[in-house]
């Protein structure tokens, strides 16, 4: 959980007007920051380190890919072999399971950072 100190109110005497405003505007900004404002929505406050609760994703799968491009050429066509097809096939398969888990985990991140 996120903790911060609550700064004490500017002190009217003392100084000058211009200094006053901007220390004013720096208390409330931080204070907007910090969630110490009370608002209705929290838009204005920051994202922490703790806020974070997501986990990575797994580690890749799809490290190389298998397929070589074996083929065989019958009757003048270029044909893939059922080996290098189906290692294909499997190749595809791993990085469409490592973009799903990208893919989760950003949504995850990006509702987290939402709110």
């Amino acid at each position: 959980m996120t903790r911060f100190t609550p700064i004490p109110e500017i002190p009217l005497g003392g100084m000058t007007d211009w200094m006053f405003a901007v220390l004013s505007t720096m208390k409330e900004n931080i204070d907007l920051l910090t969630g110490q404002r009370g608002e209705n929505d929290s838009a204005s406050v920051a994202i922490a380190k703790s806020t974070i609760t997501v986990q990575p994703p797994p580690p890749l799968t799809a490290r190389q890919l298998t397929a070589t491009g074996a083929s065989y050429t019958i009757n003048g066509t270029q044909v893939a072999s059922a080996e290098d097809h189906a290692a294909l096939m499997q190749d595809v398969r791993l990085v469409m399971n490592d973009v799903a888990n990208i893919h989760a985990t950003l949504t995850r991140l990006i509702d987290q950072l939402k709110g």
